[in-house]
């Protein structure tokens, strides 16, 4: 049986590594000799050399190839429990890591930091940002707590819950002095009024870059509507695609409440989109289904809830009535 401590395996890993004992031994601020001692027990307890001399340099034999692989595995799940540990020690101190995509972190963060601090609670929150793929990878080795996003799941994870906790329209954003303003119709009741997408068909548009949620979106209304847009610039920064349309750039689509956040700000007109092309988006809340338990995460969960229900842009639930004024 192989008696294998973590420290064992930083040892033998940093050997590995510098391909000197000496070296080593300085890297590790220990003697050079209790680094050959732990070699003669490893390979007594092996049976086999697990290094060879070739002039200055200490080389694994193959033996020693396959000990310093279960060394670095050894490594690194001591690593994740440390970190694993951590975020517990967090949580019960009240502090929650909550993730967001940068777009929606950008209208998200501000807000749910200022609720912390009116609170005066002893609770804390830390925010995140990564693109959804990265979020949901961290949510699932326990990097971060909570995760909010827009995200096609056809097939939810069996490790998280998920809660919605808004859908928005779209809305199309066009320069002032674009022929496409003489297009839109009001509609009683809403916000913004309304325009038919298939009018854009051909025109200058600022696109979502592949791999986000809203380029994914935006074609499939392209699809449906049997439209073919005329790409002007690309851009992750939903900011950036917004600016650059009141610029007079060219026509963009994105959800309501970022028009909401930089609006004032900006010289453009919004539309919503009529139906059949008027895909709502979700913004959805993850979770790890164990950690509701964490009084700090379910305080959170509960705080984001009524954080998005308060929102004015919030579709209802029922039936819109598209009454052309």
């Amino acid at each position: 049986m192989i008696n294998l401590s973590v420290k064992d395996a930083e040892y033998i890993l940093t050997i590995v590594k510098e391909g000197n004992l000496s070296t080593a031994a300085q890297k590790l601020c220990i003697s050079q000799p209790s680094l050959t001692q732990l070699i003669q027990r490893l390979k007594g307890q092996t049976g086999s050399n697990l290094f060879y001399r070739n002039g200055h340099n200490f080389v694994p034999t193959k033996e020693g190839e396959l000990l310093a692989g279960a060394c670095q595995k050894i490594y690194m799940l001591s690593r994740d429990l440390e970190k694993q540990l951590d975020n517990i020690s967090k949580k019960r101190k009240g502090t929650v890591i909550v993730g967001a995509p940068f777009n929606i972190g950008a209208y998200l963060f501000p807000r749910l930091f200022k609720i912390y601090q009116e609170k005066k609670a002893s609770a804390k929150f830390q925010p995140y940002e990564a693109r959804s793929p990265q979020l949901e990878e961290s949510l699932l080795k326990n990097e971060i707590d909570l995760a909010v996003m827009s995200k096609k799941q056809k097939v939810l994870n069996p490790q998280l819950e998920r809660i919605l906790l808004m859908q928005e329209r779209l809305l199309l954003s066009v320069p002032q002095g674009h022929p496409l303003n003489r297009a839109a119709k009001r509609i009683r009741g809403k916000r913004h009024p309304f325009i038919d997408i298939r009018l854009t068909d051909g025109a200058d548009y600022i696109l979502s870059a592949p791999g986000q949620r809203l380029y994914d979106v935006c074609n499939e209304i392209f699809k449906k509507a049997n439209i073919t847009p005329h790409p002007v610039l690309v851009s992750r920064s939903f900011e950036v695609k917004e600016r650059m349309s009141a610029a007079g750039l060219g026509v963009t689509i994105f959800p309501e409440h970022y028009v909401e956040f930089y609006q004032s700000k900006l010289d453009a007109n919004y539309y919503y989109l009529l139906p059949p092309y008027n895909f709502l988006w979700d913004i959805s809340l993850y979770y790890r289904k164990d950690d509701l338990r964490l009084s700090a995460i379910a305080e959170c969960i509960h705080i984001l809830k009524r954080l998005f229900q308060e929102e004015p842009i919030a579709v209802p639930p029922e039936k819109e009535d598209f009454t052309l004024l």
